[in-house]
């Protein structure tokens, strides 16, 4: 008993211990630099890192660009081989890290195609890295420690400088004789610049496309719209609209977006401004003037209405690609207006009425009973097809040779009855004689 009673005492020592004096964990922590201060929406930047205290294994660094206060990040990574901006962390830049070893590395970023919720304009914003394990996590404080400003400006246009021929003469080299140094204690206080934030003035450009719609939403998501750059340089889409149709409907939805040349970009919509049936959508620069537009008259719950061409307006429905290519079309529309298209008038057919052949009856015996013998609706029988009584119905293709069928059937029935006639006169001039 006694020796039980040691056990729990000492057990009761080590747990103590532990609660007093905690085992240290030794925190992992990640330090960039050599970020630049000022970057424009279209220019590719590399940064510094070094990781400390992280365990061995893969890890994927992954760039993060945002405003100050908010979690709306944006920008792309270059992994290697591509540039990715996805959710899956594993396909990141994958760097190898060793236990105990300060690890240190570069990575490649660029702003990409953000949202106007991400990037609202140029301005200030930060930057910070991602760190995700092997299991696809990562730790959201450990990145916001290593965060610094970022200032995002719009390009300027460097001049060309002008070569001038001078044929003004070197002047005269004179020496200037350098004063007595004296020692003069002067105090120098440096105060930093403010950096000037630049707000683009807005545009008007051409070659901007509407691309695909998200009109009918699953529940709780959002229209949206992507827009497809056509033009060869970045564009800045400042104080520019969406519309429903014009002079009704909704009013417009103001935006702002920067696009990359080739390359597409996606408004977000918080309040619903289309139909889920029939409606057009409008795109509008800053002006107010009609840049794209497309219509439909129908439209699928979570799939999009995609453009199957630049050149053309016809849409189909699909399902979403924000942010990329179209994919196959699942129903085409077509949004172009069709003139009608008249119907071609009938062409008169004439009917020549031709006069009928001179027909002559030879009856002999057989032929006469043969005519009593035939079932009654031999003379007069209906196409099964049509309920036409044959011999009288006209077929379209040869209408001569109709009319003469039914000049010769009734010309054949006058004929069957003077015989009748005939032969009953002779029965009864018979009957007479004898």
């Amino acid at each position: 008993m006694y020796m039980w009673q040691k056990l729990i005492l000492s057990f009761l020592i080590i747990c103590i211990s532990l609660f007093i004096f905690p085992l240290h964990v030794n925190a992992v922590t990640l330090t960039i630099s050599n970020v630049p201060s000022l970057i424009t929406p279209s220019d590719e930047f590399t940064i510094n890192i070094v990781i400390s205290g992280a365990a061995s294994g893969t890890n994927y660094l992954k760039i993060d660009l945002y405003k100050s206060g908010t979690t709306n990040y944006f920008g792309e990574t270059f992994t290697g081989s591509e540039w990715y901006s996805g959710p899956d962390g594993t396909k990141y830049l994958p760097i190898t890290i060793q236990s105990g070893i300060d690890w240190n590395g570069s990575v490649r970023g660029k702003i990409g195609n953000p949202t106007i919720i991400q990037f609202d304009g140029v301005g200030q914003y930060k930057v910070r890295v991602r760190r995700y394990t092997g299991s696809g996590n990562y730790n959201s404080q450990e990145a916001n420690n290593g965060a610094i400003d970022i200032q995002i400006v719009t390009p300027t246009e460097n001049p060309t400088p002008t070569i001038t021929d001078s044929n003004e003469p070197d002047p005269t080299e004179t020496t200037i004789p350098e004063p007595t140094p004296t020692m003069t204690q002067t105090n120098i206080t440096t105060t930093p610049s403010p950096i000037p934030i630049l707000t683009p003035t807005p545009q008007s450009y051409s070659g901007i496309y509407i691309s695909e719609v998200m009109v009918n939403p699953e529940t709780n998501d959002h229209e949206w719209i992507e827009l497809y750059n056509d033009n060869d340089s970045v564009v800045y889409l400042t104080d520019w609209f969406i519309d429903d149709i014009p002079d009704g409907g909704s009013s417009p939805k103001k935006f702002s977006l920067v696009i990359n040349p080739k390359n597409y970009g996606v408004v977000e919509i918080t309040s619903s401004i289309f139909n889920n049936d029939e409606d057009s959508i409008r795109l509008l620069d800053f002006d107010g003037k009609e840049k794209d537009n497309l219509q439909y008259e129908s439209a699928e719950k979570g799939k999009t209405l995609g453009r199957k061409s630049l050149s053309a307006k016809d849409i189909c429905i699909q399902e979403p690609t924000k942010g990329s290519s179209n994919k196959k079309c699942a129903i085409t529309i077509a949004t172009e207006t069709k003139e009608p298209t008249s119907k071609p008038s009938p062409t008169p057919t004439k009917i020549i009425i031709s006069s009928p052949p001179h027909l002559t009856l030879t009856l002999t015996p057989s032929s006469f009973l043969g005519l009593f013998s035939q079932p009654e609706n031999n003379l007069l029988e209906k196409s099964p097809n049509n309920n036409n009584i044959l011999g009288v119905t006209i077929n379209k293709t040869d209408r001569n040779n109709q009319l003469y069928r039914v000049t010769s059937s009734s010309l054949s029935l006058a004929s069957l009855l003077y015989s009748l006639l005939a032969i009953s006169s002779i029965v009864l001039k018979v009957k007479k004689n004898i």
